[in-house]
């Protein structure tokens, strides 16, 4: 039988998951489930902290209890015993009571997060319940034509951009995704274009996960209208600000909770919420239950990156139960050839869903560096040989043998390293440090984030006689590392130490003109950011930069954290990897424990 006092005092066990343990077994019967159920709650807690939105029983049935440092703990019970064992103990129910473990199948969850999938689904459920809406072809494929013209050189290729627009366009909830320089921005300021060529008082919002995301969207919105074919009209309309997405449900930090909900929704038409892959369950679910009812919501985001550091991945899951690589459903696929002259795009899915989940596939960023977009789809696909025959044959992707220290990895970038510290003036500093990054997927030892940043600042303090780590000298960039609205600095945001009249300031890149700057004084949580996690890197592109993949041994090396880290770059890459990481990692692709996708296909 599964001993607590055993596994409490082994396990790798954070304390919010002993605190929930321990309270349930003082609450239970005195017999021997009452220690199950502690085990059982203790897991589904630590469970919650590696992105899992429940426990699924299966995947640690008649196994010893998880241990990251190996220890030989007590095995848990075989899946019906354990069940059964669960249901007994009076503290996990179905969902109809009020217990604060809810048991569905085979997956065991904290009441809040089963609640939240459970509305997240409910919602999706509601939006894909209607009838898709007819476009009049005589009136549609005109507007269409002029936004998405063909292009003579891919007429024989279905046009995914326009499908997707057309699916959006048909029904309240789309789901417009691909792999970066596919067109997602692209596509959804001319669906915007279109929306508002109907109806030029709808009220769009655009939101996004992070600042550094937002900033990047909105500078997308400055630079790209002036492409299109649209009257003065809609590009006045057309949203000119991003928000995050905490910032426009009105967080409330103190209250943790935030002020735009079902009492009182969002005053918006369109919502679009671009890296939704970055996206949690609980903050999906809150920015379902402050969506008005008839308001259009999109979803853009790559489901190949990176999830959320919080728990749950709904885009992934939205992706994988509509079955995106069969492409668009039939249904949909009739409607787009009525409003295309492209052909018939290939149609294999079924279901709501999958008339309401479009992937882009053609790449229009990595034609002048072809090794980049060779790479990322060949570890997208999990191919060994297509990705060791990429190494080989292309100039813009190189591979390095993990050295033993970060100093001896460093070269790559020196150069572009200095020229920040050159740089006559903030914003051309700010313009190189844009240019490139060190982004590694663990953020302690050898060859980790701090490894890195320390490497650099003892060359510069060498070289240069600057400050070391800790210490703010002139060129050092900053990193903020969380969200303050007083500053209008936020999580993901970068900026460069200078030396000025007044001292050193700190300079951020400003949307509105010239640099901003600030007294470090005034800075919230930060960190050096010469190199950064590639978890932090999302949202952002570099000309160049130095990917170092994390041990083959790690549970960080993954599939998506490669994909992920290759896909920041735009021109050029040094692959900091041996053969053996790389197996390791196309073999080990990133598995959330959801119910999400049962509940959507069901």
């Amino acid at each position: 039988m599964i001993d607590w006092t055993e596994i409490r005092g082994r396990a790798d066990l954070a304390p919010i998951d002993q605190q929930l343990a321990e309270l349930l077994r003082r609450n239970s019967p005195g017999d021997s489930s009452a220690d199950l159920l502690a085990a059982s709650a203790a897991l589904v807690s630590r469970e919650r902290r590696f992105g899992n939105s429940c426990l699924r029983l299966e995947a640690f049935a008649g196994a010893p209890f998880p241990s990251e440092e190996g220890d030989e703990l007590p095995r848990l019970p075989e899946i019906d015993a354990w069940r059964t064992a669960l249901i007994a103990g009076g503290w996990v129910g179905s969902g109809e009571g009020h217990e604060p473990l809810v048991l569905m199948e085979d997956r065991l969850y904290l009441r809040r997060d089963w609640e939240a999938e459970r509305r997240v689904a409910s919602a999706i459920a509601l939006r894909l319940i209607a009838p898709p809406r007819d476009l009049d072809p005589t009136i549609w494929r005109p507007r269409i034509a002029r936004l998405f013209p063909p292009d003579p050189k891919h007429a024989d290729q279905p046009d995914w951009q326009a499908v997707a627009a057309i699916a959006a366009l048909r029904r309240p909830f789309a789901v417009i995704t691909g792999g970066p320089g596919t067109g997602k921005t692209t596509t959804v300021l001319r669906l915007l274009a279109l929306l508002l060529e109907e109806d030029s008082e709808l009220r769009i919002a655009l939101a996004a996960p992070t600042g550094k995301a937002a900033a990047r969207l909105e500078d997308s919105l400055r630079s790209d209208p002036d492409r299109f074919d649209i009257s003065e009209v809609v590009r006045d309309r057309l949203p000119a600000s991003v928000s995050t997405v905490h910032r426009l449900l009105g967080v409330q930090p103190h209250l943790q909770r935030f002020a735009r909900g079902s009492d009182s929704p969002l005053s918006a038409d369109v919502v679009l919420v671009d890296e939704a892959s970055m996206v949690d369950l609980l903050l999906m679910d809150a920015l379902f239950a402050a969506l008005p009812d008839r308001a259009r919501l999109i979803l853009l985001g790559d489901p190949d990156q990176l999830a959320s550091v919080d728990s749950g991945f709904v885009l992934g899951d939205l992706c994988h139960a509509a079955d995106i690589e069969a492409g668009a459903s039939q249904e949909l696929a009739t409607s787009a050839a009525s409003l295309l002259d492209s052909p018939l795009p290939r149609c294999s899915g079924s279901g709501p869903l999958a008339s309401s989940v479009v992937r882009l596939r053609r790449n229009y960023r990595f034609h002048e560096q072809p090794g980049i977009g060779t790479l990322s789809e060949a570890v997208r696909r999990r191919d060994l040989p297509a990705v060791r025959r990429a190494l080989d044959e292309h100039d813009d992707i190189v591979r390095i043998d993990p050295p033993r220290r970060a100093a001896d990895a460093i070269a790559p970038l020196w150069n572009g390293i200095e020229s920040i510290l050159d740089a006559a003036s903030p914003a051309e500093a700010l313009a190189h440090f844009a240019r490139i990054r060190i982004l590694c997927g663990l953020r302690r030892g050898p060859l980790g984030v701090a490894a890195f940043n320390a490497a650099v600042e003892q060359r510069l303090a060498i070289e240069r006689g600057l400050g070391l780590s800790g210490e703010l000298y002139p060129g050092r960039p900053i990193l903020i590392r969380t969200n303050d609205y007083q500053t209008r600095l936020f999580n993901g945001d970068v900026g460069i130490c200078r030396q000025t009249q007044k001292g050193l300031r700190v300079f951020f890149p400003s949307p509105e003109g010239p640099p901003r700057s600030l007294s470090p004084a005034r800075l919230p949580d930060h960190e050096t950011a010469w190199a950064m996690t590639v978890h932090k890197s999302q949202g952002s592109e570099f000309d160049r930069l130095l990917l170092v993949v994390p041990p083959a041994d790690s549970p960080l090396c993954t599939r998506e954290l490669l994909y992920t880290g290759i896909t920041r770059a735009r021109k050029q890459v040094w692959l900091v990897a041996n053969e053996g990481q790389l197996q390791e990692a196309l073999q080990r692709p990133t598995r959330r424990a959801t119910g999400l996708v049962e509940a959507l296909t069901r």
